[in-house]
């Protein structure tokens, strides 16, 4: 075989390299040696024809390859059945995955009660619970119910250390930078989507760093293994960080608490959804439409109760009309960076699977 033709066969091969490892090894060698005939047939015409048949390929097999990885994962979750990789829930699983988010609720309720010794007693109790529902996961290998306790846990980190730091070294190149007036609408705005994205990446950076380490460890690989076949429990495990989200919103808000209420119930009926559905689709458009109503109740919330806030020194500067829009707007660019980090996870059902060993003889 002549160099040219050799150059030819080799850029065929790297292009059968873009379908799936099923497709390739039922189809290539057959692919390659009609392939390879065309191109000798070719070589006698001419390097013109050559050219053709490269052009050729080019255009179109990236289009034949992406069509066929499609199809391949359309025939993946046909034979799975589009199911959860897990069994049901029992009674006592699905009241523990709940609670991360009922608890809050049930605190805020708490908070109206005349008597402050029982929320001395309460408070730190439903940290520790959430902190040994965290450990319980770990040390049980990421149980389904425990994904959110998980999630919170490490959003707390992430905003009491990760993004602080962060903050600390990009505040004053963001603010010499691209917002000169602070009292510029737009440029606030800029900021404000900015930071939210900071905390979410952040968070999902955290998150799938702990999840590759804990790969590393044969008694969690199974485990972790769960992650790329079910993506949706990675989005489950991000959910949890939404409960935080949802709190810091509100922060250094006054008379906040029906609107909190309703949004951890929003949230907890957007997990209770998740976890009884029977698909996989259904269950991220249930906590989909958990974070959604929950932060569209938030920003809301924010917009009636803006005027009536004590930011005197703040309204001087700031009309309460203008500052309940941003307010409210910063809610849904909260929502916005929330929803696409709880999509992210859908493209690890893109990832290339290992093939089991199959037996021989």
């Amino acid at each position: 075989m002549n160099t040219p033709l050799r150059l030819v066969d080799k850029v065929h091969a790297a292009l059968l390299r873009l379908y799936p490892s099923s497709f390739q090894e039922t189809y290539a060698d057959e692919m390659q040696a009609v392939f390879a005939q065309t191109a000798q047939n070719a070589t006698e015409r001419g390097y013109l024809a050559v050219c053709r048949i490269l052009w050729r390929e080019f255009s179109d097999a990236p289009i034949a390859a992406f069509r066929e990885r499609v199809l391949n994962w359309k025939r993946r979750e046909q034979q799975v059945g589009d199911q959860p990789s897990q069994t049901r829930l029992t009674r006592s699983e699905m009241l523990m995955s709940l609670a991360v988010f009922l608890v809050p609720a049930g605190l805020i309720l708490l908070n109206a009660a005349p008597s402050m010794q029982i929320e001395r007693v309460l408070r730190p109790a439903i940290w520790i619970l959430l902190l040994l529902g965290a450990m319980v996961g770990l040390i049980k290998r990421f149980p389904r119910w425990s994904l959110p306790y998980i999630g919170l846990v490490v959003a707390t980190i992430v905003f009491l250390y990760m993004f602080r730091w962060e903050a600390q070294r990009i505040a004053t190149f963001m603010a010499s930078r691209f917002v000169s007036q602070p009292q510029n609408e737009l440029g606030r705005l800029i900021l404000a989507t900015f930071w939210e994205g900071v905390v979410w990446l952040s968070l999902l950076i955290l998150i799938a760093f702990i999840v590759l380490l804990f790969a590393l460890l044969p008694r969690f690989r199974h485990r972790i293994r769960h992650l790329q076949e079910d993506w949706t429990q990675f989005s489950y495990l991000l959910y949890g960080g939404a409960m935080l989200s949802l709190v810091l919103t509100f922060e250094e808000y006054r008379f906040e608490e029906p609107y909190v209420l309703i949004a951890l119930l929003c949230l907890a009926a957007g997990a209770y959804g998740y976890l009884r559905s029977k698909s996989r689709i259904h269950g991220f458009l249930s906590l989909l439409a958990g974070a959604t109503l929950a932060m569209w109740i938030a920003a809301a919330g924010i917009w009636l109760l803006v005027p009536q806030q004590s930011w005197s020194a703040w309204f001087q500067s700031h009309s309460p009309e203008s500052e309940r829009w941003f307010e409210a707007q910063r809610a849904l660019i909260a929502w916005v960076w929330m929803v696409a980090i709880l999509a992210l996870p859908s493209l690890l059902k893109f990832l290339p699977r290992r093939h089991e060993a199959r037996p021989t003889g």
